[in-house]
């Protein structure tokens, strides 16, 4: 998900920003069994303060085994602070990301 914005963690490296995940959740609904194929799906639920991702875990036909979420915190490299707000490298890449898929659903006119 985050290298699909182009933020992965070798890019949060270089702006200088730590994302250290300070709250986790996970639902286990039914269990998955070895070699069972699944589908892995992360949504960027909140990026302006913090990273929140919702995960979930469909096998083949579409059923949810699994769901969950991670949030993660802005720390400034340097000095291990806690930071209010995202930097801007993150905000400008979700909202690049958020224009392209804008521009890529319009409706047919």
């Amino acid at each position: 998900l985050l290298e699909g914005i182009n933020y992965s963690y070798a890019a949060m490296k270089n702006s200088d920003f730590l994302w250290p995940i300070v709250d986790s959740k996970i639902r286990y609904i039914s269990p998955l069994v070895l070699d069972q194929k699944v589908l892995v799906t992360a949504y960027l639920r909140e990026w302006e303060l913090r990273l929140m991702i919702d995960y979930s875990i469909f096998d083949q036909n579409g059923v949810l085994y699994t769901k969950g979420r991670t949030v993660q915190v802005p720390v400034d490299a340097k000095t291990n602070t806690l930071q209010l707000g995202s930097p801007e490298a993150l905000l400008s890449n979700v909202e690049r990301c958020l224009s392209a898929l804008t521009r890529n659903h319009q409706p047919d006119d």
